[in-house]
Parts: C-alpha cells; structure tokens; sequence
C-alpha cells in the first residue's frame, strides 16, 4: 500500500513539475514577443522622411513627416506595407506597428494648379489655354509656340538654366516639347529678357495638362523660380475663342489721291494665329481718306496693321504713325486692344 501511494504521490509531483515549466515558457515566449525589435525601412525616391524611428515594437504608433523633394510634386498617401497611414492636419503621417518588419513608400503626382506668374517669371498674355491636336497631313509641321518673360534681365543663359516639365506627359509628352531658347538682352554676357518654346501639336493627346517652367542661377543674385500654365488640347476644328468686334480707322489722306487708282489696300492680320483656328486676316480696299476697318479681334492678341497698293511682286507699302489710347495701342508694328468696341486711328505716312 505504502508503495502505490508513494508512485501516485510521486507522478503527481511530475505532472505539476511539467505544468509550472510549461507556464514559464510560455511566459517567457510572451515576453519575448513583447520586447521584439521590428524593423522600419523607407523607399526615398522622391520623399524625404523625418522623425521615422529604424525598429518599433508591435502595437506603438509611429509618427513621422514627409516632404515631396520636387516642389511640382506633392504626396497623395503614404503606404506601410499595404495598409495606407492616417494624415492629420498638421501633416504628420502615422500607423500602428505590426508583428513584422515594415516597409514605407510614398505615392506622388504632380502639382495640378496653375502659376501664371512670381517675382521672377510670367507667361505672356498671349499664351494659348487650349490647343488643337494636329491633323494627320499637318503632324509633322504643326507648332504652338509659347513665349515668357523675365521680370528684369537674368543670367539664365550662362550662369544658370531654363529648364521644361511636361506634368501631364500622357496628353503632352516630354518629347513634344522643345528646348527653351533665351533671348539675351546683351550679346556679351548672359543676361535674359524673355524666352520661349514650341509644342509640336502631331504628338499631343486630348485632355488638359499642366507644363511647368523653371529657371535657376546661383550667379549674381540667386533665383528659383517656377511658373505653371494649363493647356487643354482638343481635337481639330474644336479651338474655341473669345472674340471681339473692334474698329481701327486708317486715316490715308496722305497718299489716297495718288495711290488709290493702283488698287489701295488695307490688311489687318493676327500675329498669334493658333493653328486650327480660324483665320482672322481682314483685308479692305480703300474707297475713302479716311477708312473703317472692323476686325474679329481675339483678346491678348496682338495684330498687324499693312497698307499697300500694286500687284505682287510689284507691291509698294506704307509706314503708319505709332500711337496709344486709353483702350488701345499701336506699337512697333503691332495693334493691341485692352477693352471691348474700342476704335484706334492710324495714319498712313508721307514717302
């Protein structure tokens, strides 16, 4: 009896020995789940990450800020492995950490809004917001050509550069655009007043995009400017424009009574002309001194007043004076109108 109760008593020691061992191991693989060290990496192309710890335990939260390190581009979400991390309005990013090792990557775009102008740079006012694709027979010549202005001469053209961004380059690729030329204000150095570039419209796609234009020096003084403009490119024959009616009165009485047997002319052109709109080149032939000429004038627009009589190539021209009005001007060849049904006279020059 004394023995069966000593083996009873004996495997019951055993079994609670193996009850309490077990109990400590799991304990103790418990703890050492609690105190695992994962780690956090970060993909950095085009994002700079601040405040982002190497490891984290299971269950913290991590906070941490981002920055997009292309100012056209800005950070749509930030992805911890799969799972997208919240945002408050301060701009810190966070998430909650799992049982592994994580992984960050930032998702970009770029910047969508226009900036038509800064301290440095503007587009010109005669920059188109729409565009035609080009016609299949056109494709291969077919250009808009884009003008900006430097708001005082800059040291672009040997101390820094000037450089193009298509943001959109599914509807305008990059390869549709040309390299900017510079225009310098002084031959001997550097210095720029204006610029411009090309958009070969055969390679264009329907639908709107942004392009972005930034000029750099260190030179001097140093400048980091961008200015973006949004262009919609639509199929041929949908260019749409804002029009006005205007009057320009030519004022031949210097050379009427002698030229207007030979057929007196006056033309009226637009010198933006975009391709695939219509053309607005209104040519009258002068039965008075003093003529009317009434134009469909495209706003930003600037137009060239000719006068001439003959025949080709046996063409004789006139110069007309320069003058500017309170909505108008004709400068250096060009006429341009500030308001709606202006009236701006001209005169034809003696020889």
């Amino acid at each position: 009896m004394k023995k069966l109760f000593s083996a009873v008593f004996a495997a019951l020691c055993l079994c609670l020995s193996l009850a309490l061992l077990c109990a400590c191991g799991g304990k103790q693989e418990s703890d050492k789940e609690q105190n695992t060290q994962y780690r956090i990496t970060a993909q950095s192309d085009g994002c700079t990450f601040a405040g982002l710890p190497a490891q984290a335990k299971e269950g913290e939260t991590i906070s941490f800020s981002a920055t997009a390190e292309n100012n056209l581009q800005t950070i749509d979400k930030i992805l911890a492995d799969e799972t997208e991390c919240a945002r408050d309005t301060n701009g810190t990013y966070s998430f909650t950490m799992p049982a592994k090792d994580v992984s960050l990557q930032a998702v970009l775009s770029w910047r969508q809004e226009e900036i038509l102008k800064d301290d440095v740079l503007s587009w010109r006012a005669n920059t188109p917001s729409q565009v035609c694709k080009a016609q299949e027979a056109d494709a291969d010549w077919a250009r808009q050509i884009v003008y900006f202005d430097f708001s005082s001469p800059r040291n672009v053209a040997s101390g820094g550069k000037v450089t193009l961004t298509s943001l959109n380059p599914d509807i305008i690729p990059q390869s549709a655009l040309s390299e900017p030329y510079l225009h310098k204000s002084d031959t001997a150095n550097g210095f720029c007043d204006y610029g411009s570039f090309e958009i070969s419209l055969g390679d264009v796609s329907v639908g709107t995009a942004y392009i972005a234009l930034r000029a750099e020096t260190s030179s001097g003084t140093p400048i980091d400017a961008t200015i973006i403009k949004k262009i919609e490119v639509v199929e041929y024959g949908n260019l749409t424009e804002e029009t006005w009616t205007e009057r320009v009165e030519v004022d031949l009485s210097a050379v009427y009574e002698q030229y207007a047997s030979q057929g007196l002319k006056i033309q009226i052109s637009d010198q933006d002309q975009q391709y695939g709109a219509t053309l607005k080149t209104v040519t009258s032939s002068a039965t008075a001194d003093v003529m009317t000429v009434f134009i469909e004038y495209v706003p930003t627009h600037s137009y060239a007043v000719t006068v001439y009589c003959g025949e080709s190539p046996q063409l004789t021209f006139f110069s007309l004076t320069e003058c500017v009005m309170e909505s108008a001007s004709y400068l250096d060849g060009a006429l341009l109108f500030t308001r709606e049904n202006a009236l701006i006279s001209v005169s034809v020059l003696k020889d």
